[in-house]
């Protein structure tokens, strides 16, 4: 449950703008 709850709470953080550039920065 922890790991479901966790890749939820990864999915907001990504899709979120700001991430998404440093995302993109990681790449």
């Amino acid at each position: 449950m922890i790991l479901v709850l966790n890749a939820q709470y990864v999915n907001e953080i990504i899709t979120s703008p700001p991430m998404i550039q440093l995302y993109c920065i990681f790449l």
